[in-house]
């Protein structure tokens, strides 16, 4: 969906173009995400995202963070905002 991160990220072109001709564009294809999906390994995830526990996903925003970062964004999937909030509540780092 966001080829320039993937690429600003350090995936390789051939990779993201095979990502893309899954999707089939944006919006995607019917089974379009589905046949993506394949093609995306944890390594690829962890690249990308900050995702874990809350200590995991903390440690990597900081790492972001200090590497020069100056907004991220935090797009929550979890079904406890609250817990989201907690995890990253200045008081918890």
């Amino acid at each position: 969906q966001q080829p320039h991160v993937m690429k600003a990220s350090g995936v390789k072109e051939e990779l993201i173009r095979e990502i893309n001709q899954a999707l089939g564009g944006w919006p995607p294809k019917d089974g379009g995400i589905e046949r993506a999906m394949e093609l995306v390994d944890d390594s690829l995830v962890n690249k990308l995202t900050v995702s874990g526990t809350p200590e995991e996903c903390r440690r990597k925003a900081k790492m972001y963070e200090d590497a020069g970062a100056k907004c991220p964004s935090l797009m929550i999937i979890s079904p406890s905002v609250e817990a989201v909030i907690d995890a990253f509540s200045p008081g918890r780092r």
